[in-house]
């Protein structure tokens, strides 16, 4: 469902008013707690898609997103950086923005 952008277009589009805020948040919760590195290309790319959606910035910014899940959004997007240099094909200067983007959104100094 990620990687065809289904999550991404429910969120988006009209069945973004039906999600539930702390739905999208206990969601992103529990794939935060299967997720681990190395993450390819594909997966980054659907992630950036994902949590760049406004329904998702809403949720995983407010105040109820806090401790082990948002320390944990925060080592993901750290390793999507770290897979990003490991990866055998280049990531496009479209890849290393939408990057960019999701660290500067979500408040992530990639530098640490």
């Amino acid at each position: 469902l990620l990687h065809r952008g289904k999550l991404t277009s429910r969120l988006s589009k009209g069945g973004a008013a039906e999600m539930d805020a702390s739905l999208v948040r206990y969601f992103i919760g529990g794939m935060l707690d299967m997720m681990g590195p190395p993450y390819s290309l594909l997966l980054v790319r659907s992630m950036c898609d994902f949590l760049m959606a406004r329904k998702c910035t809403d949720a995983l910014l407010s105040p109820y997103f806090v401790g082990r899940n948002k320390g944990q959004l925060k080592t993901v997007i750290r390793d999507f950086q770290t897979s990003a240099k490991k990866w055998t094909s280049s990531p496009t200067s479209q890849d290393r923005k939408a990057l960019a983007t999701l660290s500067s959104t979500y408040g992530i100094d990639v530098s640490k």
